[in-house]
């Protein structure tokens, strides 16, 4: 049997289902590989698993030439290149996974697990998250590595279909171009690695922390990670500011109060809000929060919509009002409450990645935009400290 150990030349096939566009021509090299493939399945259904395996390599090496006759004609500029079409793409995904299902019957755990994980990822890049293979092959990968207690795979495949979801829920509600598709598919795969790697070298989350919530950080992270490195315009409108530990919040107010307020005016797109003061408040011992800042700030532009559009020459608009905050989120309370009144359809929301977070990330959007996220990235309106 040739050796298994080494499927790295798969990622090629991988770069070639993200440029892959509807309507391409096929090559014969697919019915070949079909051919391979039924070969292949009938011996392993058969109980045959030995044979079924040979049959499986013999089909990847003639993948793996034409992959490699494929490069070639394109490097040296050929008339006639050679084409990948999505049913050849497919069918790799089909031999990697068969091939999979038979290396775990023959006691190759490892290498099964990492070949259905290609294969994952070669339908998504075909098919996207929601496809039935992904979620066929998915639960297979997820059944196979919870019997051998290869935990980290299943925290890999778990956070892989997670970041996905998010991805396709950013798409929908238009924070991402559809073009940029290629480059977030890599991305999310980079980061799942990253938080694979975290996981395995020991990771510094809280051990108090379950699974589930450490997911809804590294999630989060995902999704500013994905709006940051696509178009500008959505990522104006998202407002990250770090989770200090060692400095409340109260006390950060009272030095950079101003570039606070300046980023989520920014966001906005005015300047709906002016910074005014900002003072040191302090409560009772027994209080949830002993110290707390006051925020003074006067009302600024208005967004031309409805009653808000008359108080532009308004006295009122020039006193400062007063504002208690003991974390961003109220901060971020203070805008919502802002935006309210000037009856925008806008809001800012929370990015929900817990107490334990590095970062503190909010998003301006519709609620129809909100709702398109809801379920795929964790977020919430803030709770305000006050109304």
């Amino acid at each position: 049997m040739s050796d298994t150990s080494n499927f790295d030349w798969i990622e090629q096939y991988l770069k070639q289902a993200l440029l892959y566009k509807r309507g391409q021509s096929g090559n014969t090299v697919t019915l070949q590989l079909h051919a391979f493939l039924l070969r292949a399945l009938d011996l392993s259904n058969d109980g045959r698993y030995e044979a079924a395996a040979i049959v499986f390599c013999e089909a990847l090496a003639l993948a793996r030439l034409n992959l490699s006759e494929l490069e070639g004609s394109k490097s040296s500029g050929a008339a006639n290149k050679g084409v990948l079409d999505v049913e050849e793409l497919s069918t790799i995904a089909d031999l990697c996974f068969g091939y999979a299902r038979v290396l775990a019957e023959l006691n190759g755990v490892h290498q099964a697990l990492d070949l259905m994980y290609l294969a994952i990822r070669l339908y998504t890049r075909l098919y996207g998250i929601a496809d039935g293979r992904v979620l066929f092959c998915a639960s297979r990968l997820k059944e196979l590595a919870l019997s051998f207690q290869a935990y980290i795979y299943v925290a890999r495949i778990l956070f892989f279909l997670r970041a996905h979801k998010a991805l396709a829920g950013l798409l929908q509600a238009k924070f991402l171009f559809e073009s940029s598709w290629p480059e977030c598919c890599v991305l999310v795969e980079n980061l799942t690695s990253a938080y694979c790697l975290r996981l395995d070298n020991g990771s510094s989350y809280s051990a108090d922390l379950s699974t589930e919530e450490i997911e809804d950080i590294e999630i989060v992270n995902c999704a500013v990670e994905l709006i940051r490195s696509t178009a500008s315009s959505s990522a104006a409108r998202l407002v990250v500011f770090p989770a200090y530990d060692s400095q409340s919040f109260s006390a950060l107010c009272h030095t950079n109060f101003s570039g606070y307020v300046a980023e989520f005016n920014r966001a906005v797109g005015k300047e709906i809000l002016i910074p005014v003061r900002c003072e040191i408040g302090y409560l009772p011992e027994d209080s949830p929060q002993s110290i707390v800042a006051y925020l003074f700030v006067q009302k600024g532009q208005t967004l031309g919509l409805g009653k808000g559009s008359m108080v532009v020459n308004s006295p009122e608009r020039k006193l400062p009002f007063k504002w208690k905050c003991s974390e961003f989120d109220d901060l971020c309370g203070l805008f919502n409450s802002r935006l309210r009144k000037l009856r925008s359809g806008e809001r800012f929301y929370r990015l929900d990645n817990g107490r334990s977070a590095v970062i503190n990330a909010y998003l301006y959007c519709s609620s129809a935009q909100a709702s398109d996220l809801i379920g795929s990235v964790p977020m919430r309106t803030p709770r305000l400290f006050q109304a």
